[in-house]
């Protein structure tokens, strides 16, 4: 039996509310940007219907989201703010720690592999927590240090346990 809900946060949730908003306000641009503004300070995650969000996407191609969040939300760490190049991407997949656990270590790195954006990589990082080093580092460099982050959370999660 699959699933008939899913939580989303982050940048899924602001994409999956900046498109409800843009339908139901149309191209009011000002009260779309307040009325956003308002969403993502006020709503940290929500539980959607699988098919309402299959529906979403079939209507949903560009997601344009309002000015940065206030520096609280960390957008000051590599990642930014969502844009209309990030409204395709979903920072949960892949879930690093699953393919990790089911999987291994080079088919989580193949599966980093398909995601070129640097920005891409830190976003997926920080929606995970996974914490990787802020310095600049190459695309290759970047992804190791995501499955490392993820192999650390697994043993301290087994430690924990034991």
């Amino acid at each position: 039996m699959s699933k008939s809900t899913r939580s989303i946060s982050g940048a899924a949730k602001n994409t999956f509310l900046d498109g409800i908003v843009r339908s139901a306000l149309g191209d009011d641009h000002a009260a779309r940007a307040r009325l956003m503004e308002e969403l993502t300070a006020a709503v940290s995650s929500l539980r959607i219907r699988v098919e309402a969000e299959r529906g979403r996407k079939a209507t949903t191609r560009t997601v344009t989201l309002p000015a940065p969040p206030p520096a609280s939300a960390g957008t000051a760490a590599g990642y930014g703010p969502a844009t209309d190049l990030d409204a395709d991407f979903d920072p949960y997949t892949p879930n690093v720690i699953v393919v990790l656990r089911t999987r291994g270590r080079d088919a989580a790195l193949a599966a980093l592999a398909a995601i070129t954006n640097e920005r891409h990589l830190r976003l997926l990082a920080h929606e995970q927590q996974l914490g990787v080093p802020e310095a600049r580092a190459s695309l290759a460099d970047l992804r190791q240090a995501i499955v490392a982050a993820g192999e650390r959370r697994i043993a301290n999660r087994l430690a924990a346990g034991s």
